[in-house]
């Protein structure tokens, strides 16, 4: 296994390459695993409503989610290529 370096330890291109395809490694297995939930969870929910039942408890924490990733997106991405 390839030892773990922050952003501020590579040095290359390449060092960052592995680094990102390190974590796109773990992030697929864990959405993996997350699919194994979703279906198993498909399999026991017996009512139809359940399923939307759920999502309405859930709406405003899958709000706050993506605020978050548009908060993200926009306040540091930008700054990967030096763009103020």
């Amino acid at each position: 296994m390839t030892a773990l370096k922050s952003p501020a330890q590579c040095e290359t291109k390449d060092d960052v390459r592995v680094e990102i395809d390190r974590i796109d490694r773990a992030l697929l297995s864990l959405f993996a695993e997350r699919h194994r939930y979703v279906t198993r969870m498909a399999q026991i929910k017996t009512d139809p409503h359940e399923a939307h039942d759920r999502a309405d408890q859930n709406r405003s924490s899958r709000k706050s989610t993506i605020a978050v990733w548009l908060l993200i997106s926009t306040k540091i991405r930008p700054n990967l290529y030096g763009v103020p």
